[in-house]
């Protein structure tokens, strides 16, 4: 029986993280984002987004969305992915 994709377990290889069964592509304007981390960054964004219920690609977009917005709108910036656009 196949592992259902919110028990897929984060891999390491050459430094990056990704999830068992995923390949880097993209499809209809979504892009994969490779990320060089520490072990033990891995293994607290692992136990972070374990926590929090997501799976580690929620997760970190959710933490990313929250800081991209936050740092353009302090420089009075749009933010291009908030109100459909």
């Amino acid at each position: 029986m196949s592992k259902d994709k919110s028990e897929r377990t984060p891999r390491s290889k050459g430094g990056m993280f990704y999830l068992a069964g995923k390949t880097p592509r993209s499809e209809g304007g979504v892009f994969y984002l490779q990320v060089r981390v520490a072990d033990v960054e891995k293994t607290a964004f692992v136990e972070a987004s374990r926590l929090a219920g997501l799976n580690m690609s929620a997760w970190v977009r959710e933490r990313l969305r929250k800081a991209a917005r936050e740092e353009l709108l302090s420089f009075g910036k749009t933010v291009p992915f908030l109100n459909g656009k």
